[in-house]
């Protein structure tokens, strides 16, 4: 191996390791959460609660999925009370989902769960390489969004 192939391997296994701290279930187990929520349930209600509402159809496109599977999902989370659907008042065909003020509170548990990792972490180290590193993981961010984005059909 190369030193960028060793270098490489080194920042992929360390990724792989925030991943692994940052998965939602774990979140969901810190907090004590008792809902039966697989990934895709945490994926729509991280990106519901993220962006306050969200279109089925955009749900459909993030999920990369039928709309009738989209359906499934969202009737099994508003069973548990996490989700409401409303069509759109300037056009019926348009479905939106928000969160419920229990899918609201679960949603800011995870949110304060996933800071409270954060601050864990960030606390290694000084406050210029906690501003080096945001600055570095946020230009990564956003390339792989732009790449993500040319991959998107």
């Amino acid at each position: 191996m190369k030193l960028a192939d060793i270098q490489i391997e080194e920042l992929r296994r360390d990724i792989t390791t925030l991943l692994q701290i940052f998965k939602i279930e774990n979140a969901l187990g810190a907090m004590g959460a008792s809902f039966d929520l697989n990934m895709t349930d945490l994926t729509v209600l991280v990106f519901v609660g993220e962006n306050k509402q969200a279109k089925m159809t955009d749900l459909a496109h993030i999920l990369n999925t039928r709309l009738s599977t989209v359906t499934s999902i969202i009737d099994r989370l508003i069973k548990q009370k996490l989700v409401l659907r409303k069509k759109s008042e300037s056009d019926r065909r348009i479905i939106f989902v928000y969160l419920s003020a229990e899918g609201q509170r679960l949603h800011s548990g995870l949110v304060k769960e996933q800071f409270k990792n954060t601050v864990a972490m960030l606390s290694s180290l000084s406050p210029s390489d906690q501003v080096m590193i945001s600055k570095i993981v946020k230009k990564i961010a956003e390339s792989a969004r732009a790449q993500f984005a040319r991959l998107e059909p």
